[in-house]
């Protein structure tokens, strides 16, 4: 509707490969449309957005200045997809308890070849803080890009 957020829209679409991917692996030999392909990418985006935005205000309730996965359960509750927050919240829990055996593989790999386990990833940037102080940035942010 405003120029705002049409632009803000264009600039901010998810990779549409990676749409691509999970509409592929969703239907699996089922055909999509190119221009509906278009239509769930922008319609992914602006999801992503809406849900960011929702999961902020409760971050902001309780004086923090980063979403938690705590903020996206509670935000997607209140925008009625309360349905899918028991699945995410197990899937969550999964891919924390991944990333602490991962951990725990890669320290007990220590005094050989540190290279070993090395993904090329950085495991800390998706581990979700304990909330304490200090805790307030990007909290667990990379639980939303659970595998």
């Amino acid at each position: 509707q405003s120029t705002w957020g049409h632009t803000f829209l264009m600039d901010l679409e998810l990779p549409k490969a990676v749409i691509h991917r999970l509409i592929k692996k969703s239907l699996g030999d089922g055909k999509v449309a190119a221009d509906a392909k278009l239509a769930m990418t922008k319609s992914a985006s602006l999801f992503l957005l809406y849900l960011t935005e929702a999961s902020m205000r409760f971050a902001v309730k309780d004086k923090r200045s980063g979403i938690k996965p705590e903020d996206v359960f509670e935000a997607l509750q209140e925008l009625d997809f309360d349905q899918f927050v028991p699945q995410l919240r197990a899937d969550l829990a999964a891919y924390e308890v991944k990333l602490q055996d991962k951990k725990a593989a890669k320290a007990a790999g220590k005094g050989g070849d540190d290279k070993a386990d090395d993904d090329g990833g950085d495991d800390d940037a998706d581990v979700q803080g304990d909330g304490g102080a200090g805790d307030d940035a990007d909290d667990g942010a990379g639980a939303a890009a659970m595998e």
